[in-house]
């Protein structure tokens, strides 16, 4: 994946990251473990690292074999996160990789069944030739998978093409039409701003799990799942560069009457200082300026995009349930339903206030990620209703 070599090196320059450490077979080759029954964000990061210590040693092109016995992953951006590193091994570093993992899934994670990964566990340079194919493009099962590059002639019809494509896999999975739309549009629009604004490609993975029940719930009610995770590694952040408009444009430090909209962002940055602390940072207040209306980094205009929660709340509004967040450098953006809402003047505050000039966010909104991650990651999971039993038929 392009740009994961910034991920590396983040882990291998810093002593303070903790990694795992291998056991080795009679021919020198590093064997990998997990034994947790769950996984989550630490243990993929000391997974990586891990690897990342031993490939970068003297070890020339032995083999990697990772070792997960019966363990679910607690979020699908984890397993993705895994993928990608695992593709730059063998697609730049020809580093022969076997996966042993006898998968356990929950509705979130349902997506890990048909994943490109699934080929490793076979071994042969057949298989990784495949895996690294299936992991720019596929199509499977439940599984929607592309890796978007930026267009070099700046022609964006391909998210035109993207939408479409987008919303015949949900269709074709039972997703109903307007909520088919919905989630395209969510995903069409952060490829765009990935493609875009940080001239670096864009992976896209989606996933339908469907035909699941509540335990002790309605068992007529059926539910399904869409998971979707979306990244690119970057040096750019998702607030870097609102931040250098907002503090280097010359029109808004000269005229800034000649874009209304920004001279109240600045107005609001002035405001939020007094607030920053440990908990909310000045990189907090710019990836949150990165979800307002009207707002764009883009230094070419004075006008952004519409505003991406407004998307995200309408689908949440059809969720029984749903875990949103998204990670940029060192910081982590919860995107809780109940906070997703835009006041009379379209500026997205993140508080019971609903007031984004004047309060900050609520408590809990943002927080220290467990890494440093160069660019961009969301990950967005809605439990969707689903088909309801009436005693007879669907």
């Amino acid at each position: 994946m392009q740009g994961i070599e910034l991920f590396e090196k983040s882990l291998l320059s810093k002593s303070t990251v903790p990694y795992t450490l291998p056991s080795f077979t009679a021919a020198g080759d590093a064997v990998f473990s997990i034994t947790n029954e769950n996984i989550d964000l630490g243990q993929i990061i000391r997974l990586i690292s891990g690897i990342a210590h031993f490939v970068h040693g003297d070890h020339g092109n032995k083999k990697v074999l990772i070792q997960i016995e019966k363990a679910n992953f607690d979020e699908k951006l984890l397993y993705i996160l895994l993928e990608c590193y695992l593709e730059h091994l063998i697609n730049e570093h020809d580093i022969p990789v076997r996966i042993e993992y006898n998968e356990r899934t929950s509705i979130i994670t349902k997506g890990l069944l048909s994943m490109p990964m699934q080929l490793l566990k076979d071994g042969t340079y057949e298989h990784r030739k495949k895996f690294l194919s299936k992991f720019q493009f596929e199509i499977y099962k439940g599984h929607y998978r592309k890796v978007y590059a930026p267009p070099y002639d700046g022609n964006l019809e391909y998210l035109s093409q993207a939408m479409t494509d987008i919303c015949i896999f949900l269709v074709n999975k039972g997703v109903d039409n307007g909520i088919a739309t919905e989630i395209a549009e969510v995903v069409v629009e952060l490829v765009g701003n990935a493609n875009e604004h940080t001239n670096e490609k864009c992976l896209v993975d989606i996933d339908v799990a469907d035909k699941y029940w509540k335990r002790n719930g309605d068992p007529t009610q059926e539910y399904y799942g869409v998971n979707i995770c979306l990244l690119n590694f970057s040096h750019i952040l998702l607030g870097t560069l609102i931040q250098n408009k907002l503090c280097i444009n010359p029109i808004l430090m000269i005229d800034p009457e000649k874009a209304p909209r920004y001279k109240q962002l600045r107005e609001a940055y002035l405001n939020h200082k007094n607030f920053f602390s440990e908990d909310y940072t000045e990189d907090d207040f710019f990836m949150l300026s990165a979800f307002q209306n009207k707002i764009s980094g883009r230094v070419d205009t004075l006008n952004g995009g519409t505003g991406l929660p407004q998307v995200i709340k309408s689908l949440e509004s059809k969720s029984d349930n749903h875990a949103c967040y998204v990670i940029s450098g060192k910081r982590m953006m919860a995107l809780p339903k109940e906070l997703l809402q835009y006041n009379d003047e379209m500026w997205l505050g993140m508080n019971k206030e609903n007031d984004f000039k004047g309060h900050r966010p609520e408590v809990g909104v943002f927080g220290e990620s467990q890494i440093f991650f160069p660019g961009t990651a969301f990950n967005l999971n809605f439990i969707l209703f689903g088909r309801k039993y009436d005693g007879t038929s669907y």
